[in-house]
């Protein structure tokens, strides 16, 4: 986080206002700006892309097509929550098999970028987590566990760029636009995208905007609370985290200030899961928190394992369900044989929403081929709208 954070900072300094401060990035040669439907549908009409499906409410477009001489990728174009103005584009090269296959082609990108004179390399890592390691046979599991950390930042007029080897062993090049980037969409002006977001920090020389003055730390709820883990779900993300720590034995991975999260990984159900516990934006109380249960490999299993939790909250009288959907969108649809691509493509609807005492609960087919759960607290849930009101009311 901090490396980045730096980075990002040294572009800044470098695009000062006496220096092309309105200059943008580029992605494809097309300038990284304008509302998402004006960008991606230049991506469309100039490099022949697809656009395969679009979230206005979630400020994310997803689109097809080639790139660098790769068919079949995928592209996410995201926007700034506050300006609706397109700040980051991530493209997931297709999906390798081996990690010989997947080092190759990371290290190819990598070098493309390397000797390409618009692009300055910045800094890399290349380097595995405990258990696994490089050369132990097991690297690919080590990928999917998310163990593998192996990255490359480059800087680029007006822009960042990231190569990274994904847990989805794919290879993601991120690109952001540094006069879009949400610096101020967080108390340490930060910012984040969707799946997998980054934050940053500071700003340019010159007159310096003085910070909001932060929002005083709420009195306790004295209303009951939504549980996790049998936790209740009161406090500060990072009190709550803590929790998780002391008590279930969990592990914090990552805090991303700029999306007011914590990733961890735990056990959930006796299973090995990664949790992300999410906080209001302004006093940071947690208000949900969401389990992507281990990542499954074919429609079979992870149908199973959807239904096995579907009838687990279905007959637990704690729970009352409110609402479930089950089909694919056009042009898939069960039975066809390409159950997991429409997954992938986000075209599988198989959800499960319910009531809780003190919350809901929603159940899941995640497009990572993984069984997502998530809790939300409605007292806090209220006040996570609240307080995203006040910020766009400033």
């Amino acid at each position: 986080m901090k490396k980045v954070i730096s980075l990002i900072l040294t572009i800044l300094a470098l695009a000062s206002p006496t220096m092309k401060a309105q200059e943008h990035a580029t992605f494809l040669g097309i300038p990284i700006n304008g509302r998402l439907s004006q960008f991606c549908n230049k991506l469309v009409s100039q490099k022949g892309l697809t656009i395969v499906e679009k979230d206005d409410s979630r400020g994310v477009y997803t689109l097809s097509g080639k790139f660098m001489n790769y068919n079949n990728c995928e592209f996410y174009v995201f926007d700034n929550d506050n300006t609706k103005q397109t700040y980051h584009i991530d493209v997931y090269l297709p999906e390798q098999s081996t990690w010989r296959g997947i080092l190759n082609q990371y290290k190819r990108i990598v070098n493309d970028y390397r000797t390409n004179s618009t692009y300055t390399f910045d800094e890399d890592k290349a380097t595995f987590s405990s258990p696994y390691r490089e050369g132990g046979g097991n690297e690919v599991e080590a990928v999917k566990e998310g163990k593998v950390d192996y990255y490359t930042y480059f800087t680029f007029n007006g822009g960042l760029l990231k190569i990274q080897i994904s847990r989805y062993m794919q290879v993601e090049l991120s690109f952001y636009d540094v006069a879009n980037y949400p610096f101020d969409d967080s108390e340490n002006g930060g910012g984040s995208g969707a799946i997998g977001g980054t934050g940053g920090t500071g700003g340019t020389g010159g007159t310096v905007t003085p910070a909001p003055t932060p929002a005083p730390t709420p009195a306790p709820s004295t209303s009951p609370a939504m549980t996790f883990l049998n936790i209740p779900m009161r406090g500060t993300i990072n009190d709550f985290a803590q929790q998780l720590v002391n008590q279930k034995g969990c592990t914090i991975v990552r805090v991303n200030e700029g999306s007011n999260s914590i990733s961890m990984r735990g056990q959930f159900t006796g299973k090995d899961c990664e949790i992300y516990v999410f906080g209001t934006p302004q006093t940071k109380q947690v208000w949900k928190v969401t389990v992507y249960l281990p990542e499954q490999s074919t429609w079979r299993a992870i149908k199973a394992e959807y239904l096995e939790y579907k009838s687990k909250f279905d007959t637990n009288n704690k729970y009352t369900l409110t609402s479930s959907y089950d089909f694919f969108s056009d042009p898939y649809e069960e039975g066809d044989g390409k159950e997991v691509e429409g997954i992938k493509a986000d075209k599988c609807h198989y959800s499960a929403f319910y009531d809780a005492e003190n919350g809901n609960v929603m159940l899941k087919v995640s497009k990572y081929m993984q069984v997502q759960i998530s809790y939300e607290d409605t007292v806090n849930c209220d006040l996570n709208t609240r307080e995203k009101q006040s910020n766009n009311d400033i």
